[in-house]
């Protein structure tokens, strides 16, 4: 099980890179003007550059959260 402070402390670090991140990707604008809502979510191939722009929009937000589905145990059943 992952508890709620291994979340917050990685949602912390990705919030680090974010910052650290040069070039800003061209659909941060876009990202951060729908910061209003409970979710957002990216999808597209391998390699465009999803993870890097959340991590930029996580970075500029005070009020996110960066959850990894990764992090989560997986469904053995």
């Amino acid at each position: 099980d992952v508890d709620l402070n291994e979340i917050i402390h990685l949602s912390n670090l990705a919030k680090a890179q974010g910052e650290k991140l040069g070039l800003e990707r061209s659909l941060l604008s876009t990202v951060l003007s729908h910061s209003d809502k409970t979710f957002l979510a990216l999808l597209g191939p391998r390699g465009v550059g999803k993870t890097v722009l959340l991590k930029q929009a996580h970075a500029r937000t005070v009020d996110s959260v960066y959850l990894s589905l990764d992090i989560l145990p997986r469904d053995t059943k």
